[in-house]
């Protein structure tokens, strides 16, 4: 469940977190420690024009914490500000291995403080757990958007050409499970059998899901299933912003939310406000 505005002493130790941008994530574990996800926080007036479109106005100057950096693909719109984040916070920057040497010379982060996973592996850190689970950019029947073809010219001789075709290549998805318990599969990409299969029994509570192509699509169904196949309670949505038309989103999430109530499965899809944050967890009320 979600809790806006309560009082924190009767909810010790609760999860919290807030959307920020694209697919990122702020999130503060029950210990005091700040995760972020997929690091990328551009500014109005950033220097990149192609990314000012993603911009909230919110910055790394903005965060609270950032001990951990965890990183699903390494794709301009889902690192642009891992160099600013670690420079800030000295954060330890989570990847896969398959490119974190070239994140390490691409971004000057020391190789002491980047932790590289492989698929199917299980890290435990004092402030939780991680779980991965290999995924992919996009479903194999969609064609690769224009927009990414364009992104990828506009990367040419800046830090990101480098990494831009691991990508697609290792998108990693997530289980991250925090000291109370509480567990938040983020998932950026497509939806493999892999996490129908193993994310089912994992008992999730949270599901960060991308969002983007099935709005764009219509197909609210998709997410609807994707939700009943985790098992989660709430699902909150990635890389939704306004590039993809502010105007459709609620109204797509009425009808997930539609579905779900039809198909008579207890879980709902959250529309999270920008920059907001909200605390994660049980509580007690009088009815």
């Amino acid at each position: 469940m979600i809790q806006e505005n309560l009082p924190p002493s009767l909810f010790p130790g609760q999860l919290m977190l807030r959307w920020l941008t694209a697919c990122c994530y702020e999130i503060r574990l029950p210990g005091g420690k700040t995760l972020i996800t997929d690091p990328f926080l551009p500014a109005p007036d950033d220097p990149a024009v192609h990314w000012r479109k993603y911009s909230y106005g919110t910055t790394v100057a903005d965060l609270e914490g950032g001990d951990y950096a965890l990183i699903s693909h390494p794709h301009g719109d889902h690192i642009g500000s891992i160099m600013e984040l670690f420079d800030r916070f000295g954060c330890r920057v989570l990847c896969h291995d398959a490119y974190a040497m070239q994140l390490v010379t691409s971004f000057r982060i020391r190789q002491q403080m980047v932790f590289p996973f492989a698929n199917n592996q299980h890290y435990a850190f004092a402030d939780f757990t991680l779980d991965t689970s290999l995924a992919r950019h996009s479903y194999e029947n969609e064609p690769e958007l224009l927009a990414r073809k364009e992104l990828r010219l506009l990367d040419k001789g800046t830090p990101f050409e480098a990494l831009y075709p691991y990508g697609s290549l290792y998108n990693t998805n997530f289980i991250i499970t925090a000291r109370n318990n509480v567990k938040i599969a983020f998932c950026g990409g497509s939806f493999e059998d892999v996490e129908r299969n193993r994310w089912r029994d994992a008992g999730i509570n949270i599901l960060l899901r991308q969002c983007g192509t099935p709005i764009r699509q219509n197909d609210y169904e998709r997410l609807a299933q994707d939700l009943m196949d985790t098992g989660a309670e709430l699902m909150l949505p990635l890389h939704h912003e306004g590039v993809y038309g502010k105007q459709e989103v609620m109204p797509f999430v009425e009808k997930v939310n539609e579905t779900l109530g039809k198909r008579g499965y207890p879980g709902r899809m959250f529309m999270p406000e920008q920059g907001r944050w909200y605390r994660l967890g049980m509580g007690i009320f009088a009815r």
